[in-house]
């Protein structure tokens, strides 16, 4: 607020660099400016002081989508005057010229006006969404929505404003309903930290068998690979064996069946074709 002394009859202004200051004698206006300082008498002119740096409203608006579910929204409003004479001219911003205090209380009239607007707009575009959208895309279409109603606005234009970004905190349905929208993703979730500790623990039994084969003989695990095979086939149409593929491979099937009964190694053996 502008700074105001005292002296006999006269009085000092001296405003900061961030409000522009409007002196009137009657209807005319004399001075115009930011951040002035002069003298003058309080008897014959009105001083208004319209702050031009940027203000922050709160925005809370409580809308029901299309589909009937009860959606709360929440974010903010900031703003700056730009054209403080004509904003002069519709708001009251006149100052005590004893402490420089408002008469009125001019920039809660232009919040209200403003929170007015952005919940028209953030209302209407959440009755013709359903809520899941509003939930999904609320942030992006909702700050969208608000900025181009405020925009196309033509009482902004006439109050000497323009908006500076519009921001949304957040979009909650009712709890209980935000819940029942949270369940599948949290299911899913579960489901694949279940199925990622399967995958460790079946990766952690495989590797224990290639463990224990890798202590085998190669002859037994050929040995058990003839009989995984054998037990595999359902129809053999033909089948050539020669005395020199006969002989090694019941050695290594006797061998097998051995190691896997826990019995001792048996003797070698000739086989004879």
């Amino acid at each position: 607020m502008a700074d105001i002394t005292r002296m006999g009859f006269l009085r000092h202004l001296r405003a900061d660099a961030s409000s522009h200051v409007l002196l009137y004698r009657g209807a005319r206006l004399r001075r115009s400016g930011r951040g002035l300082a002069f003298w003058f008498s309080p008897f014959a002119v009105s001083v208004a002081e319209v702050p031009v740096d940027d203000r922050e409203v709160a925005l809370a608006v409580h809308g029901r989508s299309a589909d009937f579910q009860d959606v709360v929204v929440q974010g903010s409003v900031t703003f700056r005057v730009v054209n403080p004479e004509l904003t002069a001219a519709r708001v009251d911003f006149s100052i005590d010229q004893r402490r420089g205090t408002y008469l009125r209380q001019p920039l809660e009239k232009l919040a209200l006006m403003l929170t007015q607007l952005a919940q028209q707009r953030a209302q209407s575009y959440v009755k013709d969404a359903a809520l899941r959208e509003v939930v999904v895309r609320g942030h992006d279409g909702l700050r969208t929505a608000i900025e181009e109603g405020l925009a196309g606005a033509p009482m902004l234009t006439d109050l000497g404003l323009q908006i500076v970004a519009v921001r949304i905190a957040s979009v909650k349905p009712d709890p209980e309903v935000e819940r029942a929208l949270e369940a599948p993703t949290r299911e899913r979730i579960q489901e694949e930290a279940d199925e990622a500790t399967f995958r460790r623990r079946a990766q952690a039994v495989e590797k224990e068998r290639l463990d224990a084969y890798r202590t085998m003989p190669a002859n037994v695990i050929a040995g058990l690979a003839a009989q995984e095979l054998a037990g595999k086939l359902q129809r053999i149409d033909h089948l050539n064996i020669t005395p020199e593929l006969l002989g090694p491979l019941f050695a290594n099937l006797l061998e097998a069946g051995t190691k896997r009964l826990g019995g001792p190694d048996p003797a070698p053996r000739k086989v004879t074709p």
